[in-house]
């Protein structure tokens, strides 16, 4: 959800301090803020197309979220055309030990979108009782300590576009964990091949391990295919995820959590939970939201398996997720009672 996420944000800080776009691949050195990320990422030429999609509310929540269709996952969107997966299952291939970075860490975590003043992130570490993770933003920059506020930064490859920040960024000491590229099923994200993403993988983000980072796997959605495209990928890497990454979409707190089960299963590592929100983006079935974050909250907390969960709304647009999911207000920089409930 990254790109529209950005979107509205990049086009301002664009047309307020640029004459004309930047690469995707420049470098800014010594900056944190996130109006640098929004200017890098939203000028550059893969992003071309946001306005024409914010234009069409229908076509935006698609490129967001795939509604899935029933359980069982279907065939790859994006099958590598020259890289077939090795026969071996993923369950040959048996996790890392967990090097300890995780112990002792909050399971609560925050996606912090750059439309939202990241001075808020206080707020929220502060409301939470500092009960508190890790905080990610869909990019490698990093929030600067005070705003962390004690919590644990979460620096992500989102894709190919930020391969220079990221190698320039995500040094040893900068954080002890690493996301992979963010929704790599979907169109209109970072949407990849298996093949392409291991790529990827295998020089940027597997020699992080060498570094003292725990892994963790490029991100799918609950749309059918992802839990596959996994399986495909996963045999394609040299050095294995710690953790896989999923984004979940839906209004049944049951299927909720059997595709979590499922992908521990499938995989036999620990999850992240780093994008999910009871809604189906059509506005016509109701969703009782409250009732739905009481108990996935309670749930994860109880599954050894989950070491981390984002919920989604810690942003200023929702982009078609309904408003009730809204996590912070924007008029005072607080959680909002929905938020509150998350954080505690």
């Amino acid at each position: 959800m990254f790109k529209e996420i950005l979107a509205s944000t990049a086009i301002a800080v664009i047309a307020a301090l640029t004459s004309g776009p930047s690469s995707a691949n420049a470098l800014v050195a010594g900056h944190s803020d996130l109006g640098h990320v929004a200017r890098h990422f939203g000028a550059s030429a893969p992003h071309h197309t946001v306005v024409h999609r914010k234009r069409n509310a229908h076509r935006q929540r698609r490129a967001c979220i795939q509604h899935p269709v029933g359980d069982t996952p279907g065939p790859s969107p994006s099958p590598p055309a020259n890289n077939p997966p090795a026969n071996n299952p993923p369950a040959n291939n048996p996790p890392p030990a967990n090097n300890g970075a995780y112990a002792g860490r909050s399971k609560v975590g925050l996606a912090w979108a750059p439309d939202v003043p990241k001075e808020w992130i206080r707020n929220m570490v502060q409301s939470a009782n500092g009960n508190i993770g890790y905080v990610y933003n869909w990019s490698p920059w990093k929030f600067e300590p005070e705003i962390l506020a004690g919590a644990k930064f979460a620096p992500m490859l989102w894709g190919w576009d930020q391969v220079g920040q990221f190698e320039q960024l995500v040094q040893p000491g900068f954080s002890d964990v690493v996301l992979g590229p963010n929704e790599v099923n979907q169109d209109g994200q970072a949407y990849m091949s298996e093949g392409n993403a291991a790529d990827l993988w295998n020089r940027h983000i597997g020699p992080r391990r060498a570094m003292g980072y725990r892994l963790g796997s490029p991100c799918t959605t609950n749309a059918p295919g992802g839990l596959e495209w996994i399986a495909n990928w996963i045999n394609m890497v040299g050095e294995k995820p710690d953790f896989i990454a999923i984004h979940w979409y839906g209004v049944d707190i049951n299927d909720f959590k059997n595709y979590a089960i499922r992908t521990h299963e499938m995989f036999g590592r620990p999850i992240w939970i780093t994008e999910y929100a009871c809604t189906d983006f059509s506005y016509q079935r109701g969703c009782d939201v409250w009732a739905f974050t009481q108990e996935a909250t309670n749930w994860m907390d109880q599954q050894s398996w989950i070491e981390a969960y984002f919920q989604f709304g810690f942003v200023g647009d929702l982009h078609g997720v309904s408003e009730v999911n809204r996590l912070v207000d924007l008029g005072t920089g607080w959680p909002t009672g929905l938020g509150s409930s998350f954080l505690n």
